[in-house]
Parts: C-alpha cells; structure tokens; sequence
C-alpha cells in the first residue's frame, strides 16, 4: 500500500515536471501548489530511504534530543 501511493505521487510529480518542461507554464498554475507538491515527494523519498536503512528502525524510537538529554543527566 504504502509503495503504491509513493510510486504514484511520484510518478504525478514526473510528469508535471515534463508537462510544465514543454510549455505546461502558459496555462497560471499557482506556484505554492507547485513547491507544496514538490517538497512533499522530496520529504516522501526521503524518508523511503531514511526507513529502508537497518539502524534507522532499529533507532527510530530514539531521537537525538533525547539522546543528548541523556547524555547530560
């Protein structure tokens, strides 16, 4: 499920970019919902690939400012 819905946001993100590419940018598409759109499959990618790495589930529970909290008590 979750791998649909990255593939198919980010697939719709490909083809706007190729659309707007090849003169998409006549038609006034609102430039927020662009960089709204845009940041959000960077953040979904992203966060696919922080989730994929072993040490990253094995220390999700852990935040770095806990950590350093911790460190300081």
């Amino acid at each position: 499920m979750k791998k649909t819905f990255f593939g198919i946001i980010f697939w719709i993100s490909v083809i706007w970019l190729i659309w707007l590419a090849f003169g998409g940018h006549t038609i006034m598409i609102s430039q927020v919902v662009f960089q709204l759109a845009l940041a959000l499959v960077t953040l979904c990618a992203s966060a696919t690939l922080w989730l994929k790495q072993p040490a990253a589930r094995k220390n999700l529970r852990y935040s770095v400012g806990t950590d350093r909290i911790r460190r300081l008590l």
